[in-house]
């Protein structure tokens, strides 16, 4: 694999997840280039979403709540407004992502229905340890279950939402998965230098999606764990063969959400004024 940074030059692997690591953050660092799409994370709400997934499974830490469900999906789906988080040091979401058991997201247009029992179901299971020693398939089938009964109906919960719920249930032990990580993992295996101002068709990243895929379809979880592989390789890489290190942190999954996004079509160049960005 060739690694680059955010001006296309080639970078060693620590130097290259070191700096898309730290863009990850809010602020982020004065940077020449847009990157389309990219909402930086407050290090205040990161630092929550590492205590609620417990890696090393402190019982003082971890889900305890549907709150905590509610507060993880906001989360993921963009409702958390981290500029506020960051200053107020607690939880601010945007207007309406949780109110009355339902979420609304402005990109959507749409609400979650029976967002809060879903999340009610999702604590007490925890609390119960009812996920306990199952795997990944067995989870999300559980989960997927859940949402699709017609006693429940959680609509707009798919598949990418709960391998995030899935990652939290157990720990790190599976990883998230997102579309702008695998586009970026897509790049790296197919070695692909990171577009300028031009696109061609061979700029094009090929990665399989899996919000395209059912979760009963036996090409989900065959996608899935190709895209698992693909971080274990990067995990021995960069940690001296360990490619286990990776479910020890959020590392490596910061740095590829970062780094798909500047293969973004809308991507564009901005000169630098005075240090910073115009």
């Amino acid at each position: 694999m060739y690694f680059y940074n955010a001006s296309g030059m080639p970078v060693g692997i620590k130097e290259f997840f070191g700096n898309f690591n730290d863009e990850y953050y809010a602020p982020g660092a004065d940077d020449p280039w847009h990157i389309p799409g990219l909402s930086r994370c407050s290090n205040w709400i990161e630092l929550q979403i590492e205590d609620l997934l417990n890696y090393e499974r402190d019982p003082n830490k971890g889900i305890k709540s549907k709150v905590d469900v509610l507060h993880i999906l906001a989360w993921k789906i963009g409702g958390v407004n981290h500029k506020l988080s960051q200053c107020k040091k607690e939880w601010v979401l945007y207007d309406k992502w949780c109110d009355a058991g339902k979420m609304k997201g402005a990109h959507w247009g749409r609400e979650i229905e029976n967002i809060d029992a879903f999340a009610e179901y999702i604590a007490n299971g925890i609390n119960d340890k009812k996920w306990v020693g199952l795997s990944d398939v067995e989870i999300m089938s559980d989960l997927n279950q859940y949402v699709k009964s017609k006693d429940n109906s959680v609509k707009y919960i798919g598949p990418v939402y709960l391998i995030t719920l899935l990652y939290f249930i157990t720990n790190g032990e599976y990883p998230i998965y997102d579309a702008q990580a695998a586009k970026a993992l897509g790049a790296l295996k197919d070695e692909k230098k990171i577009p300028h101002k031009q696109r061609s068709k061979r700029d094009e990243i090929k990665f399989d999606s899996l919000q395209d895929i059912d979760i009963s379809d036996p090409h989900f979880f065959e996608v899935y764990n190709d895209y698992i592989k693909l971080i274990e390789e990067l995990s021995g890489a960069l940690y001296n063969g360990d490619k286990m290190r990776y479910k020890c942190d959020r590392y490596i999954d910061r740095a590829l959400w970062v780094y798909g996004h500047l293969f973004n079509r809308q991507r564009q160049h901005k000169t630098m004024k005075n240090g910073k960005s115009s």
